[in-house]
């Protein structure tokens, strides 16, 4: 069961995952999800909470590094 967190302790939890590498941040996720062990009832919604957020994350870091950028093209007056 997730326990309750202030908002000022969240705000250094962010602050801190901004310094690491996406790497890194996925393992922690991971990490998290092996120490809560096997689904129960108890523990499914945070299992399934910190799998959303690491494939979000790798999701967005994926499309990030994929897309191409869009080159704008002046037209040409005649």
């Amino acid at each position: 069961m997730m326990e309750q967190v202030k908002l000022s302790a969240i705000r250094v939890k962010v602050r801190e995952a901004f310094k690491q590498s996406d790497d890194e941040v996925t393992a922690l996720l991971d990490r998290q999800i092996e120490d809560l062990g096997k689904p129960t009832k108890q523990n499914l919604a945070e299992i399934e909470t910190l799998r959303l957020l690491r494939d979000a994350l790798l999701k967005e870091v994926t499309q990030c590094v994929s897309m191409p950028k869009k080159r704008k093209v002046a037209s040409v007056k005649k």
